[in-house]
């Protein structure tokens, strides 16, 4: 069976200095769950503590998630068809359920644009791409309800032949290996409705793709305006360029991914039942 997962830290497990900045990262996002980029990251001796030491600052002051959030929230995202209360109810999704799926969609818009920031301002520190113009730009307060815990990632193991087969539809391949965003397997635990989510999501990606690249894009140019008096310390090269390529690669992967966190979810939200 495949593993759709990279090689991650866990937050149960993390500890000392990975334990204070996963802390950090759910406080300064606004969000009770560490994405896997950081957790990836985490399992690379010092990666992490050497991004965080970069770019932790101004996700404490809340310049960073504040400049990302306002980029994202101006992005227009096509449409997928409603799915009507009785249509939800069909697909096995109850009240609960479409709570916790709203809430799971909403951490993801919410988390997504700040990986964008995080990798972007890293990534290009990394290939020594500083000199891009500086742009003056101050983003509103974001207005921001409290988001509740998410649900776990789905066990692959329980899932039929059928699920598994809808859940890799969604896979991408990082670092040569097959990865299905946390995303995807917390909506698993819907599976008729994630079935009828992915079959909708596919005729519409090339266009939402086309969002994904303009949002990408969008962060990407104002990442100089984020890098103003930032500490840059030596990043921790001990396999020397075959590393600094295989960390590059990962992280240029799930840039490829953080995008479509927000378009997709975007679209999905839109189409279910809004919360009253």
């Amino acid at each position: 069976m495949l593993d759709p997962m990279l090689s991650e830290l866990a937050e149960e497990q993390a500890t000392g200095d990975i334990r204070q900045i996963y802390e950090e990262i759910r406080t300064t996002t606004g969000v009770p769950y560490v994405s896997s980029l950081q957790r990836h990251l985490a399992t690379r001796d010092n990666w992490l503590q050497w991004g965080w030491s970069i770019v932790g600052p101004g996700f404490r002051s809340g310049e960073i998630p504040r400049a990302v959030w306002y980029v994202a929230d101006q992005l227009d995202v096509p449409t997928l068809p409603r799915v009507t209360t009785d249509a939800l109810r069909s697909l096995g999704v109850d009240e609960e359920g479409e709570r916790a799926i709203h809430n799971v969609l909403d951490s993801f818009i919410r988390v997504s644009p700040t990986n964008l920031g995080f990798s972007g301002i890293t990534r290009r520190i990394l290939l020594d791409d500083t000199t891009a113009e500086r742009v003056d730009f101050k983003a509103p307060d974001p207005e921001h309800a409290p988001l509740l815990p998410l649900p776990a990632l789905v066990d692959v193991e329980t899932l039929n032949q059928h699920e598994l087969g809808v859940l890799m539809q969604m896979a991408t391949v990082v670092d040569g290996e097959d990865f299905v965003p946390g995303l995807y397997r917390m909506l698993a635990h819907w599976p008729a409705w994630f079935a009828h989510a992915v079959t909708t999501l596919t005729p519409a990606r090339s266009a939402a793709d086309s969002a994904c690249q303009l949002l990408a894009s969008r962060i990407d140019a104002l990442v100089p305006s984020l890098m103003h008096d930032l500490d840059v310390p030596a990043p921790p090269l001990t396999g020397g360029n075959d590393e600094l390529r295989r960390v590059v690669d990962a992280i240029d992967r799930y840039r490829e991914t953080s995008p479509q966190m927000v378009v997709y979810c975007r679209m999905l939200k839109a189409s279910l039942p809004q919360p009253s």
